[in-house]
């Protein structure tokens, strides 16, 4: 088998192929491995005068399908030791961008990093415990606004609310689920607090929730979602709208296809978006340089205007192909290197040989 690595890279941007001749898993390492995705996948879309070495540093790598960590502690590893091989589909993270450091500059006192605070303003539910600002700079050639722009991707303007619905990314860690339901309609609880909620609820209606419905013996689907390493889906928003008392309508980003848990029931609606494999949160930003503390997040029921607006940001992460289309993506078993087609397949592969690590390639 070749060594030489061509490998499919997400990032916030969409998709890149990285398919650099030099790059071999027998002689090139984690630290090669990051230095290219940044060349190759990330400098285009980042301005002129961002630190490059600090996106570097800052990459959070992650392979395979489900995403699984590439965290060696030597950044000489080798990508063979590593386990990375060809036909890999890396998600990328990094830290937002700061600008370059001017060269020759004469050295300055360190300047004060006061934080300053703000009320939320997120239809009177607590802000975010924290939130994450550009470092301060005496030579702000990258402009706060440019910097929240990068973060907040693509964007649908909403006239009639005098705003602009945003991604809000969640982390690739298995529960991106449970961080967007965090942040439309629990913020301050936590992953584990959102998955002990849909247990207790599981628990609660055994009626509504039975071995059929949950496809596995109740018991055994408790101790399943419990694991931080299980995905979330229809089932538990379909537990959030009813404990939340709020629709929760999911659009499929492939598709334009809006799911709608909770239909009719309850008088307002919140927003998150799919991909395939991947849940986002959606909010609504007076500005694209405001603070995320002012987005809004749960909406009436009777502005149906709002559901063809946020088609409409799907729609433009659709062109960039930000999605995978789990039907017919082809898959390799790490374990047994068999070839399979489609989450189906997988599924049922999974199920006849207790194998889970999966990885995706074309």
């Amino acid at each position: 088998m070749t060594s030489k690595l061509r490998l499919r890279v997400r990032t916030k941007f969409g998709l890149a192929t990285i398919n650099d001749p030099t790059l071999d898993a027998r002689t090139a390492t984690v630290y090669d491995l990051s230095s290219t995705i940044v060349a190759e996948a990330l400098a285009k879309s980042l301005p002129s005068n961002v630190d490059l070495d600090s996106i570097r540093r800052s990459l959070s790598i992650r392979m395979g399908v489900p995403p699984r960590p590439l965290a060696p502690a030597d950044p000489t590893t080798l990508l063979a030791e590593a386990g990375v091989r060809s036909g890999e589909q890396l998600t990328v993270e990094f830290k937002d961008p700061t600008p370059a450091a001017p060269a020759a500059a004469p050295a300055a006192a360190p300047a004060s990093r006061g934080a300053a605070s703000s009320s939320a303003r997120n239809n009177g539910k607590p802000a975010p415990s924290s939130s994450r600002s550009p470092p301060a700079s005496s030579t702000p050639d990258l402009s706060p606004e440019a910097i929240n722009a990068i973060a907040l991707g693509d964007h649908a303007h909403v006239p009639d609310l005098g705003g602009f619905l945003v991604v809000r990314e969640s982390p690739n860690d298995n529960n991106c689920l449970f961080h967007s339901i965090a942040y439309v309609l629990a913020k301050g609880m936590s992953v584990y607090e959102l998955r002990t909620l849909v247990i207790a609820q599981i628990r609660a209606n055994p009626d509504r929730f039975d071995a059929v419905v949950l496809g596995r013996p109740v018991d055994e689907y408790c101790t399943w979602i419990a694991k931080l390493a299980s995905w979330g889906g229809a089932i538990e928003l379909a537990i959030f709208a009813d404990y939340f008392r709020t629709e929760i309508c999911s659009v499929d980003v492939q598709t334009l296809r809006i799911d709608r848990f909770g239909e009719g029931k309850y008088p307002t609606r919140a927003f998150v978006l799919y991909n395939g494999i991947h849940y986002d949160a959606v909010g609504l930003t007076p500005a694209l340089d405001a603070p995320r503390d002012f987005d809004a997040v749960v909406f009436d029921v009777a502005n149906r205007q709002l559901l063809q607006h946020a088609v409409e940001l799907a729609g433009k992460l659709h062109k960039q192909h930000r999605f995978t289309d789990t039907a017919n993506f082809t898959l390799r078993c790490v374990v047994c290197d068999k070839g399979l087609q489609g989450q189906h397949a997988a599924h049922e592969h999974a199920m006849q040989t207790g194998h889970t690590n999966f990885t995706e390639y074309k």
